[in-house]
C-alpha cells in the first residue's frame, strides 16, 4: 500500500488536470473513477467519445488510464515536483508524446 497522504495529492492533480492535457474526461468522470477505484471496483467510465476509459493502475506517484483501447494515459509525480504526462498510441508504430508540467499545469519544455 502506499502513503495516504500521497494518495491524496495524486488524487487532487489528477481531478485538476486541465481539459486540454485529459480532453477526454470531464471532472464528474474522473472523480467516478477515482470513487470506484477507491471501492475496490473496475473502474470505467464514459469518455467524450462515448468510448471506456478506464482507471488500470495506481500507485505511490503514478496513475494510469486505459485512455481508449488504442491508447494510454500516464501522470507520474516526480520527485522534484514536476509532472509527468506520458500518451502511448498502439498502432502498427506504437509511439510515445512525454511533457512535463509544473504544479499549476503549465508545460515546460524539455
Amino acid at each position: 500500500m502506499f502513503n495516504s497522504s500521497t494518495s491524496t495529492y495524486l488524487e487532487s492533480l489528477f481531478y485538476a488536470v486541465p481539459l486540454a492535457i485529459l480532453p477526454l474526461l470531464n471532472s464528474g468522470a474522473r472523480l467516478d473513477l477515482w470513487d470506484l477505484h477507491r471501492a475496490e471496483q473496475y473502474a470505467a467510465v464514459s469518455n467524450n467519445l462515448n468510448g471506456e476509459t478506464s482507471l488500470e493502475k495506481v500507485d505511490a506517484n503514478s496513475l494510469t488510464l486505459r485512455y481508449t483501447p488504442a491508447s494510454t494515459w500516464k501522470m507520474e509525480l516526480l520527485p522534484d515536483s514536476t509532472i509527468r504526462i506520458t500518451r502511448t498510441f498502439f498502432a502498427r508504430d506504437t509511439s510515445q508524446i512525454t511533457e512535463l508540467y509544473n504544479k499549476r499545469w503549465q508545460r515546460i519544455k524539455m
